[in-house]
């Protein structure tokens, strides 16, 4: 292992896990990097209220190119979380199938909230 942690879930290998503090009022674009032959990924997350279905989240997305996607969280108001409750598959990033979870609280009488996530790879993919 050389000094680096390494952690595994199942058969699933973690790349990268954080948790952020964002205004929820703009939204955040994160980059994911593979190898050098690879393009980067870009997600943008942003936040939206739906005032006919207060009660009900749901996310919409918009692919916007081979290596753009944008993700829409919509009522993610609850001040104890809105979470993923199975995993996502995303793409394929290092030639393996790219996962994500995530967790979203809101701040009462805010803009901010906290989005936690975390990105795993899978198993290969052939002329990925």
């Amino acid at each position: 292992m050389n000094g680096n942690v390494e952690v595994k879930n199942g058969d699933l290998d973690l790349f990268y896990s954080n948790s952020l503090l964002v205004d929820a009022s703009n939204p955040t674009t994160l980059y994911l990097a593979g190898d050098a032959n690879e393009s980067i990924l870009e997600f943008i997350f942003s936040f939206e209220n739906d005032d006919k279905n207060k009660s009900k989240p749901a996310r919409k997305f918009n692919v916007l190119g081979d290596t753009k996607m944008e993700v829409i969280f919509i009522n993610f108001n609850n001040v104890l979380g809105t979470y993923s409750s199975d995993i996502w598959e995303l793409g394929i990033l290092k030639h393996r199938k790219l996962y994500m979870y995530y967790h979203v609280r809101d701040f009462s009488n805010s803009e901010m909230k906290q989005f936690d996530f975390t990105f795993y790879l899978g198993e290969e993919v052939v002329n990925g």
